[in-house]
């Protein structure tokens, strides 16, 4: 239990890295180039349109229930409704480019878009309602001081990120770690597997319930709801999925408490667990009716392993040590996310110093005179006069631009995640014959990545996916499942070898249907 609570608090953590990274510059872009004024005509403050332009601002910004904590410390301190931030802190966790991008690949992407609109539906209603029956939610703080244009103000960005990350931020985003770390030691391992099919009334339920401490980033809800309508579970799971666990997590309900009240932010609590509820038992039916499911297969293996994220990682049955932990986390934890956590980490260790060796405001003091260093006649091309409003419009544009961008890195043209695909299809070939189940489990997961990200970079180049080249991918992904079950059902050795030169030679057959004139 320690191990495992241990292995889903690290894990999480590189996991959430990048959009944590991503909403602490999203902090210093707010602070010291926006300002309060312009950050709350960002939103939309005061007007009729703050709740649906802080749902489309949350769908754009890639930052996830963690990454969020921080932007919604500064949309409070410029003095942003309730109802408006909160609808915000929801809804960006949801959806990012990324993340969207791939949902579009489920058999029927008319699920997604009905998610995202049920989404607005949820967010719009409950902020509506929430700030009438909690008025009086806005709270201002002194808008902090102008810096002058040049290397200060970009130093200025730094010190606010750097404050930002070592102040209680951090602490909410690790008690949004530990939700995440008691799933880990107390949920039996495996035990969503079953638990979460079509047609169960307790599907959407049990959802809400792992849902609530869980942590999981946009991309990672995304891909458990495409398995999930893969294996005909629960659609209205799917969705309280999207909403409650991609949406919120310890640390987010811990903020709201702590700024709104406790008895605030059990009414906030209780209309988004209400309406979500709704709806999700209403779209179970009429979404169930879209989606690609082998009745026979699921019949025949009426169990996922999407949710063992959420579980104890490691079965009863072996002894687990710090080793164990640590090479499991090394073939988790990819090269961004580490390079991620430790540009935060290296804000953290400023935000520390600041904090102990700087009591005095000594830098900020600094920052905001206006002496000669700063006389027009010295103006270089880093001390330009540009109003900070046009940057700040500029940044978040251009956060907004990379991530769209960033799919192209992450989603690559299909001669190369092809190449990447034989040397995973070699891995599952390896380890299904050796009996490896764990390093099988991994090798299909891989394999299986591949040929989603396949079909995204193929969608996002060409704006279509021929139906010839959905079914080879969606091929290789049956048979990678019926592999996996086969590996952990202990079957025939040469039934195991038949499977996986199956899978192997599906693979191949990707390559004419996506590249045709490719030899």
């Amino acid at each position: 239990m320690l191990w495992g609570g241990v292995f889903r608090f690290v894990e999480a953590l590189f996991a959430a890295a990048p959009t944590i990274l991503c909403g602490l510059l999203v902090v210093g872009v707010l602070r010291q180039l926006l300002g309060h004024a312009n950050t709350r005509r960002l939103f939309g403050s005061g007007s009729w349109r703050a709740l649906p332009q802080a749902w489309a601002l949350g769908m754009l910004l890639p930052v996830c229930s963690l990454g969020v904590i921080p932007v919604c410390r500064e949309m409070r301190r410029a003095g942003i409704a309730g109802g408006v931030l909160l609808a915000f802190a929801l809804s960006a966790p949801l959806f990012n480019p990324l993340s969207l991008m791939y949902g579009l690949t489920l058999s029927k992407p008319l699920a997604i878009f009905a998610f995202a609109g049920c989404s607005l539906i949820v967010l719009t209603f409950v902020g509506g309602l929430w700030d009438r029956l909690c008025p009086g939610t806005e709270q201002s703080e002194p808008k902090p001081a102008a810096v002058p244009p040049g290397l200060r103000r970009i130093l200025a960005i730094g010190v606010s990120i750097c404050r930002e990350t070592a102040s209680p931020t951090l602490l909410y985003i690790l008690t949004g770690l530990t939700g995440v770390a008691i799933l880990g030691a107390f949920l039996p391992f495996g035990s969503l597997q079953t638990a979460l099919n079509a047609g169960d009334a307790k599907a959407p339920l049990i959802m809400l319930g792992v849902g609530l401490p869980a942590y999981a980033p946009p991309m990672t809800a995304m891909m458990q709801i495409g398995s999930m309508f893969h294996h005909g579970n629960s659609i209205g799971a799917a969705f309280v999925l999207l909403t409650i666990g991609a949406g919120t997590n310890l640390g987010l309900l811990a903020w709201v408490v702590a700024n709104y009240g406790f008895k605030r932010a059990v009414t906030w609590l209780g209309l988004i667990v209400s309406i979500v509820l709704g709806l999700a038992y209403t779209v179970e039916r009429p979404l169930r009716d879209f989606s690609a499911v082998n009745v026979q297969h699921v019949e025949d293996h009426p169990h996922t392993h999407a949710f063992d994220i959420y579980c104890q990682p490691f079965p009863t049955t072996v002894s687990i040590g710090a080793a164990d932990v640590a090479r499991k986390l090394k073939d988790k934890i990819l090269p961004h996310e580490f390079a991620s956590l430790g540009v935060v980490g290296l804000f953290l260790l400023g935000g520390i110093a600041l904090r102990y060796a700087d009591k005095k405001s000594s830098v900020d003091a600094w920052l905001e005179h206006t002496g000669p260093i700063n006389e027009a006649s010295s103006e270089t091309v880093w001390s330009r006069p540009l109003p900070a409003s046009a940057l700040g419009g500029a940044s978040l544009v251009g956060i907004v631009v990379l991530s769209i961008l960033g799919c192209y890195v992450y989603y690559p043209s299909p001669d190369v995640v092809l190449e990447e695909l034989k040397l995973a299809r070699v891995e599952v070939f390896s380890a299904a014959i050796a009996g490896d189940h764990e390093a099988a489990e991994e090798s299909i997961d891989w394999a299986a990545d591949l040929t989603r990200r396949l079909e995204v970079g193929v969608y996002i180049r060409r704006f279509h996916l021929d139906e010839q080249c959905r079914q080879r991918t969606k091929h290789v992904r049956d048979l990678l499942e019926q592999l996996d079950h086969a590996i952990e059902d202990g079957e025939d050795k040469e039934h195991v070898r038949a499977l996986a030169m199956e899978v192997d030679k599906a693979c191949a057959d990707c390559r004419p249907a996506y590249l045709p004139s490719s030899p």
